[in-house]
């Protein structure tokens, strides 16, 4: 397959007619690259036998593909005019990340009907739910107002808040991070979001539980790019968007590497999600959602093959 270097939702900017000479660079696939296929989207409900359920954000197809877990066998579609990012809460509901419309679209477990659009108005990104008070935050890429035929201005990127899953949004603006992109809350309600200073370069920021302002973390270490964020063991995860997850651990707002997981053979592994000792990733340089041991890495030892390059994923239970 041929790759291009281009930027992350490439297609997503194409398609409002702005500029991604802003957007921090990714590998994925060339549009006239991505394989044909088509996917009879599911009649709903649909009844699967509480078995565990793997979304991938097809964004070139405009759906998300919906596969056994961890059997990889396709069972139904959901439907998103440009899914981006991909979360899900402990009761099983599924919210797709809609890019070009600016919204966030929840689905029930196994369901392919729109349950909820929550409306957020800013060019959304990725999202995360928390665990404490289920509440749901979307990741901004930038401010709507800063949006122009030339793309993203120079403003800040931004987190909305929705408490209890439910509108209208907080907004909490991030002063450290010009391009917001990915985000995860811990166990204790703290949210963190990483992005770019400039549209070049790694910031993380954190907004403490109960706290309405964000701050910026400090990291020993910092990737080159900001990709996925994921809590896992007491430990923060962050991806590089290729094939490395780096392990830190924050104390106030200072996060120390302890770690490094290499996932052999990952192809822009961008919107990534740990399920227990498994990291499930999508490749978006090809055409498949592979399975790591976490945090060991090496190779894969499961992969699971899409009609293109998937973006984001997220289990459901």
């Amino acid at each position: 397959m041929r790759l291009t270097l281009s930027i992350v939702a490439l297609s997503a900017f194409l398609l409002c007619g702005c500029s991604h000479a802003m957007a921090p660079a990714i590998l994925s696939p060339s549009l006239d690259s991505v394989a044909p296929g088509k996917i009879k989207q599911a009649s709903s409900p649909r009844n699967f036998d509480a078995t565990p359920l793997l979304y991938a954000a097809l964004s070139n197809k405009h759906f998300v593909a919906v596969y056994s877990y961890p059997q990889g066998k396709l069972l139904m579609s959901v439907r998103a005019p440009r899914p981006n990012g991909l979360c899900s809460d402990t009761q099983g509901n599924v919210f797709v990340v809609d890019f070009l419309y600016t919204n966030v679209i929840e689905y029930a477990y196994g369901n392919s009907r729109q349950m909820k659009i929550l409306r957020d108005g800013n060019p959304t990104f990725s999202c995360a739910v928390d665990p404490v008070t289920n509440s749901l935050a979307v990741t901004n890429y930038c401010d709507s107002a800063s949006v122009s035929a030339s793309g993203c201005g120079y403003g800040h990127g931004s987190i909305s808040i929705f408490k209890g899953e439910k509108g209208p949004a907080k907004v909490v603006q991030l002063k450290n991070v010009t391009y917001a992109e990915y985000c995860t809350y811990d166990t204790k309600g703290n949210l963190f979001v990483d992005g770019s200073p400039n549209g070049h370069g790694f910031e993380l920021a954190e907004i403490p539980d109960g706290r309405s302002e964000a701050v910026a973390v400090n990291l020993n270490f910092k990737p080159k790019n900001p990709g996925a964020l994921q809590w896992s063991n007491g430990q923060l995860a962050v991806g590089d968007q290729f094939q490395t997850v780096y392990r830190y651990t924050v104390s106030g707002n200072a996060a120390k590497k302890v770690g490094t997981t290499v996932l052999e053979g990952g192809n822009g592994v961008a919107g990534f999600w740990i399920d227990g000792t498994t990291l499930v990733g999508p490749n978006l340089g090809g055409t498949t959602v592979a399975l790591w041991k976490y945090p060991v890495g090496g190779r894969s030892f499961k992969t699971i093959r899409t009609v293109t390059g998937p973006f984001a994923v997220t289990i459901s239970r």
